[in-house]
């Protein structure tokens, strides 16, 4: 199976639900990851990653969005993984390019801390950017942190926890 980190297992059921019910990828072969049907780790392990890797040029927002997802909350690290990430975090599609973003930075891919720091100052900001700066921790990223907090209407404690862990450079991955 894929093991994917923290954030799909602390979805909320409210979360669950929707994504359940409105956001679910088209691609069978998605689908299968998502109800935890394909292997990573068999023999076919390494064919079935290589066409994840292929979903992430998928036309369909929610396939690219969805691959992205599985791709960078997964375990597994390498050229090719990186590679893809790298491309999916200039998508079209916003979401794609915040999955990317976090995964990246989860692997403290160089180059990381530009990226966010130019999502931060974008014009569209997502709770995922919040993550992507936790895993980089650098003092550079503050003053964007800072200066969302004078708007940011949701839930604070993300972007709290960013901030401190950019001040203080202890980064989430540990």
């Amino acid at each position: 199976m894929l093991t994917i980190n923290h954030r799909l297992v602390a979805c909320s059921e409210i979360w669950h639900d929707y994504v359940m019910e409105a956001y679910l990828p088209e691609s069978d072969f998605l689908c299968s990851i998502l109800n935890e049907e394909v292997s990573f780790e068999s023999d076919f392990g390494a064919r079935n990653l290589a066409l994840l890797i292929t979903m992430l040029d998928d036309p369909i927002d929610a396939n690219r969005d969805w691959a992205t997802f599985f791709l960078a909350t997964s375990d597994h690290d390498s050229p090719a993984i990186r590679a893809a990430l790298l491309k999916a975090a200039k998508d079209p599609h916003f979401d794609t390019r915040c999955e990317a973003l976090s995964g990246l930075a989860q692997r403290n891919v160089e180059g990381v801390e530009a990226l966010v720091l130019e999502a931060l100052n974008g014009d569209h900001i997502g709770e995922l950017m919040f993550e992507a700066a936790q895993y980089v921790a650098k003092a550079e990223l503050v003053p964007a942190l800072e200066e969302i907090k004078l708007f940011w209407d949701d839930d604070n404690s993300a972007l709290n926890f960013a901030i401190e862990c950019c001040k203080t450079g202890i980064s989430a991955r540990y």
